[in-house]
């Protein structure tokens, strides 16, 4: 517990260690909910559409690199930069997710579908969608140990042997963090209106203020989770070899 209690304490020092990365990310994050509100002319909307997802690549892949980079020991938030990289790993991380996603909304709609005439199946639906989010977790995780590899999250020997490993801390700890930080880049693309309204001025205001701390904050926490985990995988090759 005081392992955890110092990693929490760790990444809110890290989310506050450099004000403008934070207020960078706000920024990209504004614009991107900005971005993705009804745009009437039509003429931009390809230019408009474009930016919106560069952006979004972007700011995704720079979440993985902060998790990354506290893996490999680094104690300050990445620098921003890096574009092309960047944007880059969040395609891949995006692609993956969506191929995830696929079968979670599945699980999910079936699980809502029985919810009303047959609890049990329903319940069994829903305890797969969490196995499965379990599984995508992993399968991110077993990414970092093989260089970013969009393969590596679908070799699912290893992201079994992986998946073994968790603890019941480890697991809790990294599935909300992991859940807050996709919320956080899902609500990027809510709509609240139809127009750009006071509402929707005071999410984007969200966007720069609280959202890039919270981001910062689960992304270093899910790091120094995972490099616990991934020392005892270590441990567990060096055990079994």
């Amino acid at each position: 517990m005081n392992v955890i209690i110092s990693d929490i304490k760790d990444a809110i020092r890290f989310a506050f260690s450099d004000l403008k990365t934070v207020l960078f990310v706000g920024i990209v994050l504004c614009i991107i909910s900005l971005l993705n509100k009804k745009v009437n002319l039509d003429d931009f909307d390809f230019a408009v559409r474009i930016i919106f997802n560069l952006l979004s690549f972007y700011i995704t892949g720079y979440g993985s690199y902060v998790t990354l980079k506290t893996i490999q020991e680094n104690d300050k938030p990445p620098k921003i930069g890096h574009f092309r990289k960047l944007t880059w790993e969040g395609f891949k991380k995006t692609a993956i997710v969506a191929i995830y996603g696929i079968f979670l909304s599945y699980l999910f709609h079936l699980g809502k579908i029985h919810l009303s005439d047959n609890l049990l199946l329903a319940s069994v639906f829903f305890a797969l969608f969490i196995v499965l989010y379990a599984i995508l977790i992993t399968a991110l995780l077993n990414r970092y140990q093989h260089k970013g590899s969009f393969f590596q999250a679908f070799n699912f020997k290893k992201i079994f042997s992986l998946f073994k490993l968790f603890d019941l801390e480890n697991f809790i700890l990294l599935f909300l963090a992991a859940i807050t930080s996709q919320l956080i880049i899902f609500t990027c693309y809510i709509d609240f209106s139809p127009n750009l309204t006071s509402i929707e001025m005071i999410h984007a205001l969200l966007m720069v203020i609280l959202a890039p701390f919270i981001l910062l904050f689960c992304k270093r926490l899910i790091g120094l989770r995972s490099k616990k985990l991934l020392h005892n995988v270590s441990n567990w090759i060096e055990d079994n070899d």
